[in-house]
């Protein structure tokens, strides 16, 4: 028995040089996990569940335990090969600060019945010895910071950390980093952000990583560009009709009669015609029932095609009914009339030797025409209020020239 004693001795002095001479920064047999923050802006959340058992062992990149935080549920990954050594805080717990001690950790090859495992847990936030021993140091360089820079500092440049505030990401962040809670950082570091805003400055300062100079120097030209300077303004000369207005005002003087106002611009008509056939055998109400039917469907086709280029990459049928103003109203209006090239034909020429003779020709509206040529004369007039009016107008002319009418 005390061989096996000794064995179990020399086994347990041996693996605790070896861990010595480790290269991590491990410090006792049991390594202590604490609460992982998953989000930028997590001060506390609740553990779920734990995904293994006390003994198990653990291979890095297995899920180790579930994190739910205000936004999501995370589950939270094992960085090296380990074995979980013991379980401080049960599943299910609530509101369990950043940075509190939940388990202890030991290497993979350690027996736990012989492994070293504090019975208290280290309070939240707790930090390794080494980075406990490095803080003092900081705080003793603190005060002197201060002190060269007291005389040519102004006041109104840091003040208190506002504790109604919401930490920015990257300030939460390098305080989780640095181990620094949200009620220490608003208690101990002081703002430079408007209304008592903390910011990333501020903490590298806090951490002797800057200058508090650096972060003065930041914020005071910040401040100077937050009230516009008006000193250098002149104001401008009056001219010569100004100043002789200005002049029979204090004179007591009559004042010029008022310019008169602009004539009102006239609107925008485009005037054309063109020459057409009608087709043999067509009566005149046929063809002008067929010309009423093109001059509609050109006008609505005119309305509905968008101005832009349909073909274009970057055209896009939400973004152009977005802007068009107005788009159920009419951007012109069209009249139009159809006049005979020759009024008078041949077979309507009567003269008083036919009405005496009874040779009288009656043409009546719907009887057959032996074609002839005619002049569509029409007038559109655009509404000027309408940025894309005249472009439509355009095309619906573009279309009418483009008639025939079988």
């Amino acid at each position: 028995m005390l061989r096996s004693t000794f064995i179990r001795s020399s086994k347990a002095l041996f693996a605790g040089q070896l861990r010595r001479f480790h290269v991590s920064n491990q410090l006792l047999d049991a390594q202590p996990y604490k609460m992982p923050a998953v989000s930028p802006t997590m001060d506390k959340g609740n553990l779920v569940e734990w995904k293994v058992k006390v003994g198990d062992e653990i291979n890095a990149g297995d899920v180790l335990l579930e994190v739910e935080s205000d936004k999501a549920q995370v589950d939270v990954e094992c960085q090296d090969d380990v074995k979980l050594a013991k379980i401080l805080v049960d599943n299910g717990t609530k509101d369990v600060p950043v940075g509190q001690v939940i388990a202890w950790l030991a290497d993979v090859d350690d027996d736990l019945s012989s492994l070293e495992i504090p019975d208290v847990a280290p309070e939240a936030g707790a930090q390794p010895k080494k980075q406990a021993s490095s803080k003092p140091q900081a705080e003793e360089k603190k005060p002197s910071e201060p002190k060269k820079s007291a005389s040519t500092k102004p006041s109104g440049i840091l003040n208190a950390a506002n504790p109604d505030q919401t930490l920015l990401p990257s300030v939460h962040t390098l305080l989780v980093g640095n181990g620094i809670s949200k009620e220490d950082a608003l208690k101990n570091i002081k703002a430079s952000g408007s209304n008592g805003r903390l910011l990333k400055g501020d903490v590298l300062a806090h951490l002797g990583k800057i200058s508090e100079d650096s972060v003065v120097k930041v914020a005071e030209y910040i401040k100077s560009g937050e009230k516009l300077d008006l000193s250098n303004i002149e104001l401008r000369e009056a001219s010569k009709a100004e100043a002789t207005e200005a002049k029979q005002s204090q004179d007591g003087g009559k004042a010029e009669a008022p310019a008169p106002k602009p004539a009102k611009p006239e609107p925008v008509v485009i005037r054309d015609q063109l020459t057409v056939q009608v087709p043999a055998g067509v009566s005149l109400e046929q063809y002008k029932s067929s010309l009423r039917a093109f001059v509609d469907s050109a006008f609505h086709i005119a309305h509905e095609q968008p101005v832009a280029n349909t073909h274009s990459q970057y055209y896009d049928d939400i973004f152009e009914s977005l802007i068009t103003p107005a788009p159920k109203k009419p951007r012109f209006s069209v009249s139009y009339d159809l006049v005979s090239e020759s009024p008078i034909s041949q077979r309507q020429n009567n003269d008083i030797f036919d009405f005496l003779a009874g040779r009288v020709q009656k043409v009546t509206p719907e009887s057959p025409i032996d074609g002839g040529n005619y002049i569509f004369q029409f007038q559109v007039k655009v509404d000027d209020k309408l940025f894309d009016a005249k472009d439509k107008a355009q095309k619906f002319v573009k279309s009418l020239k483009e008639l025939k009418i079988q």
